[in-house]
């Protein structure tokens, strides 16, 4: 069954996920800094606007302009008007595409997106399938969520689909609210242990029961399964509330098999919230119970999280010390293909230290 992946496939998927996430944090650095320079002092008040006309700047000019500033100790203040072009031209569109270069820069194995992006903001971001058109792309600013659901086919042998929602300045309580009730969804779906012979849709109640205490839900699967460079939604396995599939209600979850973890909050007209990482089954240390043995998940999706939308007073100790274990295993992966980038690097290494 392909669903189950063999021991040369599995290897080939988590060299993928390694390479697709020091190009994803890569980007995340380069998100930050680009918004750091382009609203310094910003009045902007972040109404999403479409452009009648676009400025010639290219990526490759973005890319250039954004490093440059992030690498140099003395930045040169970039002119109003220059900025403003920038500005203009900083849209979900672009960001789309920047996000696919930065991944075609990071990898010779990488062979191009696992799906079309979606990247989205502020209102944009409540539309769950939503995908960024140029002529009619939200120009993206600090003041809204950012969310990015995107991912790569890789020659090694890997599919990648990964999401990641982040603020460029200061989110609201909100905002940081509905996260972290998603962030521990996330997170309960990603620490269970449960028995062989279990479908996924039993499993779907854990990423749910944190929005639940709020009152909140969302509108969609919870995980699907992923092919080895093939299919990003492959069959017959997942996990979803939903009864439309009848194949996934009686496919249990074994060893080798992948499947995603992609909990979200969507707030019509005002923010999309979403956090999706792969996981793989494996076979737990539990004990065998009348003869059945137990399985667990292995995530292996390892961008950071952005540690400033969490509100950790909502969070117990086992969920912190869950985000911290990721984050130190996101750095213990990822530290040595970013060794050479000092800049990323150190923001890399903030951004995956334990929280307070």
């Amino acid at each position: 069954m392909k669903a189950v992946k063999n021991e040369t496939e599995i290897k080939g998927i988590i060299e993928a996920h390694e390479q697709d996430a020091a190009s994803l944090t890569r980007f995340l650095f380069w998100i930050e800094q680009q918004a750091k320079d382009l609203f310094a002092n910003s009045n902007s008040d972040g109404d999403e606007k479409n452009h009648e006309e676009k400025d010639a700047k290219t990526i490759e000019d973005h890319n250039n302009e954004g490093r440059a500033a992030a690498s140099s100790s003395n930045k040169t203040t970039v002119s109003s008007a220059a900025r403003e072009k920038r500005i203009d031209t900083f849209d979900e569109y672009f960001l789309a595409k920047t996000v696919e270069k930065f991944r075609a820069d990071g990898s010779s194995e990488f062979v191009g997106p696992s799906f079309a992006t979606i990247s989205s903001f502020k209102a944009n971001g409540a539309i769950i399938h939503y995908k960024p058109e140029k002529e009619t792309a939200a120009k993206v600013t600090n003041k809204g969520l950012y969310l990015l659901d995107s991912g790569g086919q890789y020659k090694c042998g890997g599919t990648t689909d990964v999401t990641r929602t982040v603020h460029l300045g200061t989110p609201t309580e909100l905002e940081r609210r509905c996260f972290t009730r998603v962030l521990q969804g996330h997170i309960a779906l990603a620490s269970v242990e449960f028995p062989e012979g279990t479908p996924g849709p039993k499993l779907d109640v854990l990423a749910r029961h944190a929005l639940w205490k709020d009152g909140l839900d969302y509108r969609h699967g919870t995980g699907h399964g992923v092919g080895s460079y093939l299919n990003v939604h492959e069959g017959p396995h997942g996990i979803s509330a939903s009864s439309r599939n009848k194949g996934i209600e009686t496919t249990g979850l074994v060893p080798g098999m992948l499947v995603t973890n992609e909990p979200g909050y969507y707030k019509s007209g005002e923010f999309g919230i979403r956090i999706e990482n792969m996981m793989l089954v494996k076979e737990s240390q539990s004990s065998v119970d009348n003869g059945k043995k137990f399985f667990r998940f292995q995530t292996i999706c390892w961008a950071p999280l952005q540690k400033r939308m969490i509100n950790t007073k909502l969070l117990s100790k086992q969920e912190v010390a869950w985000i911290n274990e990721f984050h130190a295993e996101c750095y213990r992966r990822i530290e040595p293909r970013l060794r050479d980038e000092p800049e990323v690097l150190k923001w890399f290494g903030e951004a995956t230290s334990p929280l307070d």
